[in-house]
């Protein structure tokens, strides 16, 4: 019987997980990037997210390029429509949150993020 009984808790947990589970998993806000950001320039972050037009709607995969570090806006599933200086301020707290120069900061419930990360012979995108 007692075995019985931890049979049923491992299952009731084991579907308890799956069912808190989704498919895709919301993006979240971050100090993270690759190993080499510690040799990104300041300010090339600053300048590739500078990038972005104020008065440009962005309504897809985009990724802006400066030196060393590329600006990239990216979403699971539909993308919202963002002017540049929102997608600007999106960036801006990824500063905000005290990440030094790479991080990423999730937006639109998750589903969208604003990542400053290192690059090397890297192009724009999008």
């Amino acid at each position: 019987m007692m075995h019985f009984k931890a049979l049923a808790l491992a299952l009731f947990v084991a579907f308890a997980c799956l069912a808190g589970s989704s498919i895709t998993e919301a993006y979240s806000n971050n100090c993270h990037g690759s190993g080499k950001c510690p040799s990104v320039h300041p300010n090339d972050c600053r300048t590739a997210f500078g990038r972005y037009d104020d008065g440009t709607t962005y309504t897809g995969y985009t990724s802006l390029v400066s030196g060393s570090c590329t600006a990239i806006f990216r979403c699971d599933g539909n993308y919202p429509s963002m002017a540049g200086s929102q997608l600007k301020d999106q960036f801006n707290q990824i500063y905000a949150s005290g990440c030094g120069r790479c991080g990423s900061h999730a937006f639109n419930g998750g589903a969208c993020e604003a990542t400053l990360n290192y690059c090397s012979s890297c192009t724009d995108s999008g």
